[in-house]
């Protein structure tokens, strides 16, 4: 029996409508989200909550969207990989000062997380988990123009070759929330004074 182009076509309009559905969900739900965690505080909602908001089932909202995580890092995407992106700019335009460099990346990095605190609170432990599918290569974006600011040392004599790649994880393992809470609330640290903290002990002069 011949296949017919009409036979094809019917075929293929359910699996369209189900990406199509999909879409629409994923949107509404990202809409949901925003405006809960806006008016409400990421903490002070829950996924349920979410799901109601967006007139989907739950089954749905963690077919999208595995945690609160997730969804903040969803939210915050486009947004993370123009921080990557300026973060590389600063470290391929710095000086002959390293130390200088990395202090000013850094600052940069931490003014974008206090502009954004309550979404990065949120996602950050999707988005520095380098094995997660999605975030992973989020994640790898933010540590390399770290790690290539400390390469550009380890070929100048000044650092370890070999640890340039670990050396940005601690660095940015270093500015998660708890530990930036820390130097913030209780050391009672500006950004500028943490960021030329941060920068003098993975960038140690002499």
């Amino acid at each position: 029996m011949r296949t017919k182009a009409s036979d094809f076509t019917m075929n293929d309009q359910a699996p369209r409508r189900e990406r199509q559905d999909a879409v629409k969900n994923r949107a509404r739900i990202l809409e949901a989200a925003q405006d809960l965690f806006a008016s409400e505080g990421v903490e002070n909602v829950s996924m349920n909550r979410i799901a109601q908001a967006a007139e989907v089932g739950a089954g749905t909202l963690y077919r999208h969207f595995g945690s609160k995580s997730d969804l903040c890092f969803a939210l915050m995407q486009d947004q993370l990989v123009q921080l990557a992106d300026q973060l590389a700019d600063l470290s391929n335009a710095g000086g002959d000062d390293p130390q200088a460099t990395l202090e000013t990346m850094v600052l940069h990095y931490l003014r974008f997380k206090e502009s954004k605190r309550p979404l990065f609170k949120g996602m950050e432990q999707a988005v520095l988990c380098a094995k997660c599918p999605q975030q992973g290569p989020v994640y790898e974006s933010l540590n390399r123009p770290f790690s290539r600011l400390f390469e550009r040392a380890a070929g100048g004599g000044a650092l370890d070759p070999a640890g340039a790649v670990f050396r940005a994880d601690m660095l940015l393992a270093a500015l998660v929330g708890d530990s930036l809470q820390l130097q913030r609330a209780s050391r009672g640290l500006a950004l500028d004074e943490l960021a030329a903290k941060v920068a003098a002990v993975f960038y140690p002069k002499g």
